[in-house]
């Protein structure tokens, strides 16, 4: 690795997701504003939304204070990192303040961000929508300002075509037109009354898609965040136009929106490109392990549900699709395959080392008995230890974080985290091969690793105190698989 590309291919790789979060090598695509934990209340949840009035837009309303934006960017980054998400897809808010601080401070951590002014004219608060004109002026020199600077990407982005009107909707077409190099991010079909009042809203289009496809924001490099309760016509019109989907089965869990179609998206006849995404606080956690692990739950369940045994086993999700889901396919769902998502060859080195231990104490023990002397024989004890992390492991897991050629993983819930050469068992993991449109779950694991202790020394653990990280004095050992070395090539 040489100027924070790959030189060659490793043998142990990395992980990317899409915070729609969707996915870093993680790509995690976030839907919501940075804000963290807003929506999560002791109180009965609401469903979408009366959740949107009651808590999302009285909290995005703060981010007009540049102070609180900065402040809450970092924190949002924070826990991205501490995730081992490296790259994500977010929304902002209507207030230019908020984009500018999240592009800044990605560009300090060096990490690369898709984002964009949020564009709402109706049915939100007085003071928080942002008029057509506005939208279309603030976004003009935001676009100029960010896109493609350094590792930034710009995303034109109608936070829903609910919350627009045909007005704001017009100023995203003029945008793309003029600008037809950015990416575009909003949310589709996500619940069922949000998709009966869009007939009403929009009523000279046939369906959710139409409304993006009447004004010309339908193909490649459009996310549309959930696609709960598309009809097997706009699957096949998004798969025909290049256009993705971003899955957030924590969100759809959590605010009750649905259960999305996994088998259906991934039709071979017509399968639609998908990042995983958190969607951070709709969704109620920030790792991509732990979407992985709703995501298999949504699967199953739908697998019970239907009559169709080919679209029922493809909701299944085994441990390779899944990580391949949140490394490259989340990146190729982004577009941004070329740049990241493996360790192929003059990408950019972004990757997580995670600890196969890594979650409650009960994962160390249960991992213990798949792999005694921690040397995987075959690919399929391999897929076992993968599996205990996506269903059990959680931040804990994320040894190290890696963006370009650094070390940026941070401190998080008081506890120290190591930045460089952790001291645990860990898998160094990566998807090998994309796929195609045929075998959307081919996938294979380069090689996976186990790291010696090593004690850091008094200048190591000065220099990361200066940089805001934190580095033990000693490394630590995780029960379980035993940190020996290991590998597995791919067949």
């Amino acid at each position: 690795m040489s100027d924070g590309r790959v030189k060659r291919r490793a043998s142990t790789p990395m992980g990317c997701w899409s915070s729609r979060t969707a996915g870093s090598p993680t790509s995690a695509r976030m839907t919501r504003s940075p804000r963290g934990t807003q929506g999560w209340s002791s109180r009965p949840s609401e469903h979408l939304l009366p959740w949107l009035q009651k808590w999302v837009f009285p909290e995005e309303i703060k981010f007009k204070d540049r102070a609180y934006a900065r402040e809450a960017a970092g924190r949002f980054f924070d826990n991205l990192l501490a995730s081992g998400t490296t790259t994500c897809q977010a929304f902002t808010t209507t207030a230019s303040a908020a984009t500018e601080e999240l592009f800044d401070e990605a560009a300090r951590r060096n990490m690369r961000l898709i984002a964009g002014l949020t564009g709402i004219d109706r049915l939100a608060p007085a003071d928080y929508a942002l008029s057509a004109e506005n939208f279309y002026r603030d976004s003009k020199r935001l676009i100029e300002r960010y896109h493609r600077q350094g590792r930034g990407l710009y995303a034109i982005t109608p936070r829903n075509a609910h919350v627009s009107t045909p007005d704001l909707m017009a100023a995203c077409e003029r945008l793309k037109r003029e600008h037809p190099d950015c990416w575009v991010n909003t949310h589709l079909s996500e619940t069922i009354g949000e998709r009966e009042e869009m007939r009403a809203l929009y009523p000279d289009s046939a369906d959710y898609l139409a409304v993006y496809e009447k004004y010309g924001l339908v193909g490649p490099k459009f996310s549309g965040g959930h696609g709960v309760w598309l009809s097997d016509d706009e699957f096949r019109r998004l798969s025909a136009s290049g256009g993705a989907i971003t899955f957030c089965p924590c969100s759809n869990l959590f605010l009750g929106s649905g259960l999305f179609r996994l088998g259906r998206a991934t039709d071979p006849a017509r399968r639609v490109r998908l990042s995983f995404g958190s969607d951070v606080g709709g969704g109620n956690r920030f790792s991509m392990l732990n979407v992985l692990d709703d995501a298999y739950k949504i699967g199953m369940v739908n697998n019970a549900m239907l009559d169709d045994p080919a679209e029922a086993e493809r909701n299944k999700l085994s441990a390779y699709r899944g990580f391949w889901s949140i490394t490259l396919g989340g990146a190729e769902g982004l577009y941004i395959d070329d740049l990241v998502g493996n360790f192929a060859p003059g990408k950019e080195a972004d990757f997580v080392v995670l600890d196969c231990n890594g979650g409650p104490p009960a994962l160390a023990w249960r991992q213990s008995l798949i792999v005694e002397d921690g040397k995987p024989p075959t690919l399929e004890q391999a897929a076992d230890l993968l599996f205990g992390l996506m269903t059990v492991g959680d931040d804990r897991a994320i040894e190290q974080t890696w963006a370009i050629d650094s070390t940026i993983k941070h401190v998080m819930s008081g506890r120290r985290r190591q930045s460089t050469r952790p001291g645990s068992s860990c898998l160094r993991t990566t998807s090998g091969s994309a796929g195609s449109s045929s075998q959307p779950q081919s996938s294979t694991l380069w090689g996976i690793s186990a790291l010696p202790t090593r004690r850091s020394t008094r200048r190591e653990r000065k220099s990361s105190r200066r940089r805001g990280q934190h580095l033990p004095a000693s490394g630590r050992r995780s029960r379980g698989v035993p940190a020996a070395p290991m590998y597995l090539n791919p067949a």
